[in-house]
């Protein structure tokens, strides 16, 4: 059996998302029932109805020269109303997925009343020629009779379970992207260690010229947050399991005194700048140039829970020397040695 899928959105949104190529086949595609699924969606630079009427002529074109034996929607106003259009002109069934209450959503967004109204007669037109009607709540499923649907399912959203009760192990490296900061390292060493068979991620907090480049590179389940607020990151920190920092050069390294802040054990590049809070002590040091003793240190810290505990531990007691108002209080007593004898001592 052949498909044709015409989205909600376009295909490009879903990877955007995070979804990869073969999460994308087994949604569409559910338990690999159709023999060759064919994927369709709108240009999201074109204009609304030039946008609409291009989706119609590539979707119908595909359907044709592939012959497909049955067409799924994943609306009813636009996908659906497309595709009520191709089962008229090749004569296959229909099958439209609802996923929202569509008449509050355009409420809502205050829709004016004639583009309001041509929605609802489009949804309306393909509710009515659909062979089955997949919705994902009984809420929608009365909405979907409501709007002429007659053959309704009720098929909820979808979660892998699994994905959710097995937590990877999460390394978080924070810093800006470029040259300096070495990413490079600890993305070919998560995918190194990831292919060794252990369960590990990596997510890198920052921005900057290289972010086109990393782009492209770190895909899932790795990712790249841009520089978030200093209020949000302790958030985001204390949900992962391991800070690395694979730098080339550091004055101090505030990325790493964050990772102890939060007691994160450490993983980080044996480098002059950052003795004042890291030393073979309190965390794992590697060559920054050298990703096999980067593969080595994060399988140690991942499979030896004594050893992050140890590095646990020496975060809490060591960071402690970067508290704010003890730094505050420093500067402040010797700018008013300044203020009182006229020199600074």
């Amino acid at each position: 059996m052949k498909a044709l899928i015409i989205g909600n959105d376009s295909m490009e949104s879903y990877l955007d998302k995070g979804m990869n190529m073969k999460e994308r086949e087994a949604y569409f595609n559910p338990g690999g029932v159709y023999d060759e699924v064919f994927y369709v969606s709108h240009n999201p630079k074109l204009p609304t109805f030039v946008k609409e009427f291009a989706l119609y002529i590539k979707a119908l074109r595909i359907a044709k020269q592939n012959k497909v034996d049955v067409i799924r929607a994943y609306n009813g106003f636009r996908a659906g109303w497309i595709g009520s259009l191709i089962k008229k002109r090749i004569k296959k069934p229909l099958l439209i997925s609802l996923h929202d209450d569509y008449d509050k959503l355009w409420l809502n967004l205050k829709l004016n009343k004639v583009t309001t109204k041509l929605l609802q007669w489009c949804e309306r037109k393909a509710l009515e020629k659909c062979d089955c009607c997949f919705v994902v709540s009984t809420y929608l499923e009365k909405y979907a009779r409501l709007h002429g649907a007659i053959n309704v399912h009720v098929t909820f959203n979808k979660l892998n379970l699994k994905q959710y009760h097995s937590k990877p192990f999460t390394l978080i490296s924070v810093g800006r992207l470029n040259v300096v900061k070495n990413h490079e390292t600890t993305i070919e060493a998560v995918r190194l260690v990831r292919g060794l068979g252990y369960n590990v991620r990596l997510l890198i907090i920052g921005s900057g010229e290289l972010a086109g480049v990393f782009k492209k590179t770190v895909k899932f389940p790795d990712g790249i947050i841009n520089a978030v607020p200093n209020s949000f990151l302790p958030m985001i920190l204390h949900q992962c399991d391991c800070g690395v920092s694979s730098s080339l050069n550091e004055g101090f390294g505030i990325g790493i005194a964050e990772f102890q802040a939060c007691s994160l054990p450490i993983i980080a590049s044996d480098i002059p700048g950052t003795k004042d809070i890291v030393t073979s002590k309190n965390a794992l040091l590697f060559d920054a140039m050298n990703v096999n003793q980067l593969v080595k240190q994060i399988i140690r810290v991942k499979t030896d829970k004594e050893l992050r505990n140890k590095l646990i531990n020496c975060s809490v007691r060591d960071g402690d020397k970067f508290e704010w108002n003890k730094i505050v209080r420093k500067e402040k007593e010797l700018i008013e040695r300044y203020k009182n004898d006229g020199v600074f001592v």
